[in-house]
């Protein structure tokens, strides 16, 4: 019928017509025909019949069929492909192969809406390294089989992903092209860099504690922490502010530098630095110490607020950084450096910096205190090589703890009965049975006094030898217990007491090294990695501290197993979490089970997560508080001296004294006091009139030769 209709048409308006018809086969089944019909005319130009063509088309028809179904099924197959998946041409607009073909992953990795926007496009532009799209395009000239690499690709706005993309040749419709596979890579990428972040930040940091320790002094370690800065963070110029509180300018130049050679590129910066000091909130040192935090000056030439720059007219630096050095809420010196260049801020490096400044705060508090207790210890040697009293202590147990060689020598014992650690009833029966005399009590008596020395009262009584010396012996109670004895020899009126009292500190050291612990956790509160330092600081075993280990599940033991903690309510504990989200830095001390005190810092780290530091502070607290013991001891001593103390600098300026020095020269306050010039003593006694010591000038100044040769006198 619908031939007919057809044909009717061709007759009626002289129309050709072309269509595929199904038609029954004699033998069964349908075959597929394609039909021409095409009208003949008479010379009038009428329609007088109709031509026609049949052609069978069945088999022809099967393949079409056949291969849109094959084409079908692969493009299901790509299309839901996890893998961005494109076709290009093998022959080339300007370089490039037109793409063909493009999946939908593939199209949402370039951040195209629809795979339609992609074809017919090339690689052009897509590429963020040309050396490497160059490289790949001439590979393909050679007719590889097979390419891989692992690129950064532009998305069509510009962002940039990782691609990890295979590339293999095939042949379509008689024309040769690539196909393309692509994964994105991207957080791996990201994973990778910030492993490779935490593993350089814990080395760096483990660099800057072994160099801040094994310095030998302040200073030492100042040069070794910024020549490490600037190696490891290629700013050329490095240069420390110490800060003074008490000065009037409270930034003053240090003098400890690192330069690149030749030095003298920067002569003119240095000049004017060494020769500058800075008050809270002036310049890149003081907006520093006003901010307590890290800061960057991208270009000092733009910057306002950089008086240096305003010195000369080209200093030879563009831009600058700076982070305070911090212990215990203290900043001790602010740490600055320049470059050449202009250089944009990078937070990662302000971040690292920032956490540099925490470390080397507790390492330069440790060589300060390690310095003031070489300086104790030989201030107290040099008043026990210098007085005429002997001195012993005794500790709780009544055993003898220090003693210097005038002691020995005022009670006449032998190292065998007199030494570090000798019992007091031992020494009493030594000089009981040599038959000294003693002091005339009977036993009751001595024990009497004992019991009021134990409670606070000063026994003050004279004790006889055996070879008729007499000693004036004072004793009483030091702080944390046990007893201070001084002795003066009286047989001769030696009445020379000129300082105060110790044979040995009672601390032994300050830490030569910082035990730092350092943990990393990630956002989720969770350890990443720790040091084996760490769990010797927090007493930790295997199963609570290891790579996964959430925080809950470490304080819950610490708690568990009685430990006092930071001491903090539950609201301050919530308070230093929020500051550490927000960037705030914190530190605290956490008390043991078993009475040590480990120092731990938290900070955020670059990629995420934070960084705490834990440094066993137990040594420090015990020697801060022997330095206070100490101190008081010292006093003591003083307080128990007839003889009158002054020492002297080098320049002859008063340093110290004790008031029986005031009254045995009759100095008034304005005269002695700590800073008094020698001089100016001298003039005041001889306008007073006194008399003196009746020697000449030559006398008097043969006298001052030897004693600067080392050799004492009196006069």
């Amino acid at each position: 019928k619908k031939l007919e209709e057809q044909e009717r048409r061709v007759l009626e308006a002289g129309e050709s017509f072309v269509d595929e018809l199904d038609l029954t086969s004699v033998k069964g089944g349908t075959l597929r025909y394609l039909v021409t019909r095409f009208p003949l005319f008479d010379p009038d130009g009428n329609v007088v019949a109709i031509g026609g063509v049949s052609s069978d088309i069945t088999t022809l028809k099967e393949a079409e069929d056949a291969l849109r179904q094959s084409a079908d099924d692969m493009r299901a197959i790509l299309e839901t492909s996890p893998l961005g998946v494109s076709m290009t041409t093998r022959k080339t607009v300007q370089g490039y192969g037109k793409r063909l073909f493009s999946n939908q992953r593939f199209a949402e990795l370039m951040g195209a809406e629809t795979s339609e926007d992609l074809i017919g496009l090339t690689s052009e532009g897509s590429w963020v390294n040309s050396k490497e799209l160059a490289h790949h395009l001439a590979q393909r000239e050679t007719r590889v089989e097979h390419m891989t690499a692992e690129v950064q690709r532009r998305r069509l706005d510009g962002t940039v992903w990782w691609c990890h993309f295979h590339s293999y040749p095939f042949v379509f419709g008689g024309e040769e092209g690539w196909i393309n596979w692509h994964e994105d890579i991207t957080e791996r990428k990201q994973a990778e860099d910030e492993l490779r972040a935490q593993n350089d930040f814990i080395k760096f940091l483990h660099r800057i504690s072994l160099v801040s320790n094994e310095a030998p002094t302040i200073e030492d370690a100042f040069k070794a922490c910024l020549d490490e800065i600037c190696v490891s963070t290629d700013w050329p110029i490095g240069h420390v502010y110490v800060h003074a509180p008490d000065h009037e300018v409270p930034l003053q130049p240090s003098g400890v530098w690192h330069l690149p050679r030749p030095k003298k590129t920067f002569a003119a910066f240095r000049k004017i630095t060494e020769a500058t000091g800075f008050q809270l909130g002036e310049g890149l040192p003081g907006r520093v110490l006003e901010s307590r935090s890290a800061m960057w000056v991208d270009d000092i030439n733009k910057d306002g607020n950089f008086p240096r720059a305003k010195e000369c007219n080209d200093i030879g630096v563009r831009a600058g950084l700076a982070f305070p050095v911090i212990h215990d809420g203290q900043i001790l010196a602010v740490f600055e450096f320049f470059s050449e260049q202009a250089e944009a801020p990078d937070q990662r490096t302000l971040d690292m910096l920032a956490n540099v400044g925490q470390q080397l705060g507790g390492v330069i508090a440790q060589k300060r205190a390690e310095k003031a207790l070489i300086e104790q210890k030989a201030l107290m040697d040099a008043v026990f090589e210098n007085i005429d009293q002997g001195v012993m202590m005794f500790d709780q147990n009544m055993k003898v703890i220090a003693f210097n060689e005038q002691e020995r020598q005022h009670m006449r014992l032998p190292e065998d009965v007199l030494f570090t650690g000798a019992p007091y009833d031992g020494i009493a029966h030594y000089n009981k049975d040599r038959g000294d005399p003693g002091t005339g009590l009977t036993k009751s008596q001595i024990e009497d006094r004992w019991k009021s020395i134990r409670g606070g009262e000063r026994a003050l009584f004279e004790y006889v030898r055996f070879d008729g010396g007499v000693l004036e012996v004072r004793r009483h109670l030091i702080p944390g217990g046990g007893v201070v004895q001084t002795s003066t020899d009286i047989t001769e009126r030696m009445h020379a007491q000129t300082a105060l009292a110790e044979q040995k500190s009672l601390l032994d050291a300050v830490f030569e090294n910082m035990d730092e612990g350092v943990i990393l956790y990630d956002n989720d509160l969770t350890v990443t990695a720790y040091n084996e330092q760490a769990r010797q600081c927090m007493r930790l075993p295997e199963e609570v501290l290891y790579t996964g280990a959430p925080l809950r599940g470490i304080t819950d033991y610490c708690k568990r197993r009685g430990d006092p903690a930071s001491g903090k309510t539950e609201a301050q504990i919530a308070e230093q979490w929020e500051d550490l989200w927000n960037g705030i830095p914190h530190s605290f001390d956490f008390v043991h089970f078993d009475g040590n005190t480990t120092e731990i810092r938290r900070r955020l780290v670059p990629g995420g997560g934070f960084v705490a530091t834990h440094i066993n502070v137990t040594e420090r607290l015990r020697a801060q508080t022997a330095l206070a013991e100490q101190e008081a001891l010292l006093n003591a001593v003083f307080e128990n001296m007839d003889q009158g103390v002054v020492m002297y600098d080098r320049y002859l300026t008063v340093t110290a004294f004790n008031e029986q020095a005031r009254r045995h020269m009759r100095f008034p306050p304005d005269i002695l006091f700590a800073g008094a010039s020698l001089t100016d003593m001298d003039k005041y006694v001889r306008d007073c009139g006194d008399p003196g010591t009746g020697e000449s000038k030559i006398q008097a100044d043969q006298r001052w030769d030897d004693l600067r040769r080392g050799r004492s006198h009196s006069f």
